[in-house]
């Protein structure tokens, strides 16, 4: 596989999207301000402080552009009124979204400026990069700290809430086929990797991991070539952190490269070539990715010009060696990408039903197809699949309402699939597929779960086990060797998070 040149920042596309629609005021996403953002720099909207953008009813200046973004009522706060939304913060609390604005009292018409950070250049954080509403048209800019910092501070928006709050809050959990171990990996209560695992003979007491703090969910991948568990998370400072063990401890945290990502990371691991590779949402909304075939890794490198407004979710189809990369778009509909020997093909969209949160998607080897599931606008899951070039109509698949975002586990030997997820009750809830045929909505026990459920399939055992954070903060697992297990707590310590 040979990467494109990667840069530092990504350049405006010509491809034009919809923006997130969600009522004026109410809680925002980083990732939803800057796919609402990009909008405008694709369209290259010109700049002027009277008119409004045809029928979006916001004024084409600078802060009618943030409010924009940031939804406010239109048509738009002024550089004088957007500090009555917003309250200083720091250089070093910076995240993309957030504004630097030359503002307040005295600076009507041209007199005051508004920006929107969109993420730093270097390491040292000296340089930056924008979106601005500047004569003669929307804009992507590049300045340097030193240059700004006194006559623009930056701000944030006080109803901007971090990616996904809600969403996911689940463990992330990997099956070592050479060994036949099981793993589970959270984040602690004081934010660092913890972990126990199973190899036969009951599950470890917990462990922590390393002393960094991760600021999302972990997530690792087995890369069976060179028996190795690796996990990725999100570092405090938005970069992507690693360690992993090789069978000789694990190994000190490190960071991979120096873009700043969104959201949680996804991994796959290509059995056709050995390679290794991550994906995730960049400050922009776009799709980076960074790969490693067991020795370093390559710089991070954009993926097309759609926006994302959600974390990409990737899965591996060995029958025809191909990566595939699914999203949320930024008019709620769901958008993929795939690549065979190292070609990216380009983004399109899969159908016109809308969805919230992340999509699930599996690999199903009995006919070589890939399904994705999601939660519909009305709170049930809906699904698509693929059997060679053609994707399926959306369909509902029962009437049960779920709460946050579906998992997905195929099982290879009985060629069943299972879906699960969080009940309107809070429950686990699960659906099931064989033959062809779905066999409706159930419960499996009566425990209150505090986040979203992570199965996987243990070959060697013949068992599918379920585990997810309890009500308690607690990890608890439920298995299944031909019916389900009473629920049961593993260990005594705290997971982070909690569910909404």
């Amino acid at each position: 596989m040979t990467a494109p040149t990667a840069t530092a920042a990504p350049q405006p596309s010509t491809e034009q999207f919809e923006a997130v629609s969600i009522a004026a005021g109410e809680p925002i996403t980083r990732g939803e301000v800057m796919a609402r953002a990009k909008t405008w720099v694709d369209e290259q909207v010109p700049y002027s402080q009277l008119q409004p953008w045809h029928s979006s009813g916001w004024r084409r200046d600078c802060s009618g552009f943030v409010s924009m973004a940031w939804n406010l009522s239109k048509p738009g706060l002024s550089t004088v009124t957007l500090p009555d939304v917003s309250h200083p913060i720091s250089k070093e609390e910076l995240l993309p979204g957030d504004i630097l604005l030359h503002g307040g009292p005295g600076t009507e018409g041209d007199n005051g400026h508004v920006r929107i950070f969109g993420g730093w250049l270097d390491d040292v954080h000296s340089r930056y990069w924008v979106y601005e509403q500047t004569p003669p048209e929307t804009t992507y800019s590049e300045y340097t700290w030193a240059n700004t910092a006194a006559e623009f501070p930056p701000y944030r928006y006080d109803n901007i809430v971090e990616e996904d709050q809600s969403a996911r809050r689940h463990p992330s959990v990997v099956y070592q086929p050479d060994s036949g171990v099981t793993e589970v990996f959270a984040r602690g209560g004081d934010g660092k990797l913890i972990h126990t695992y199973d190899n036969g003979t009951g599950w470890s007491t917990w462990s922590t991991i390393g002393d960094w703090t991760l600021a999302g969910d972990p997530v690792a991948v087995y890369r069976p070539n060179i028996h190795t568990t690796e996990v990725f998370a999100r570092g405090t400072d938005g970069k992507l952190i690693h360690t992993y063990n090789s069978g000789n401890g694990w190994a000190t945290w490190t960071s991979i490269g120096d873009w700043t990502i969104t959201g949680d990371p996804s991994v796959v691991h290509q059995e056709h070539n050995n390679v290794t590779e991550v994906f995730a949402r960049g400050g922009d909304g776009s799709l980076i990715h960074t790969y490693s075939s067991g020795g370093t890794w390559s710089t991070w490198s954009i993926i097309g010009d759609w926006t994302m407004a959600s974390s990409p979710v990737a899965i591996y189809r060995p029958n025809t060696a191909t990566t595939e990369v699914f999203a949320r778009g930024g008019d709620g509909k769901l958008i993929h990408n795939y690549a065979r020997q190292g070609q990216w093909f380009g983004w399109s969209s899969i159908g016109d039903w809308t969805f919230t949160g992340e999509p699930a998607a599996v690999y199903r080897p009995g006919n070589g197809s890939v399904e994705v599931f999601a939660r519909g606008g009305d709170g049930k899951l809906i699904h698509t699949y693929n059997v060679g070039d053609s994707w399926s109509t959306w369909s509902p698949l029962g009437d049960w309402t779920i709460r946050g975002n579906p998992s997905v586990v195929h099982l290879p030997q009985s060629g069943v699939t299972e879906v699960f997820a969080r009940g309107g009750d809070g429950k686990l809830v699960h659906n099931y597929e064989s033959g062809g045929q779905w066999f409706g909505w159930s419960s499996i026990g009566d425990w209150t779960l505090g986040g979203e459920p992570a199965p996987v399939y243990r070959p060697n055992l013949n068992v599918l086990e379920v585990f997810v954070r309890g009500a308690d903060g607690k990890l608890i697992h439920t298995y299944n060797n031909g019916a389900w297990s009473p629920w049961s707590s593993i260990g005594d310590w705290i997971l982070t998070g909690g569910a909404a």
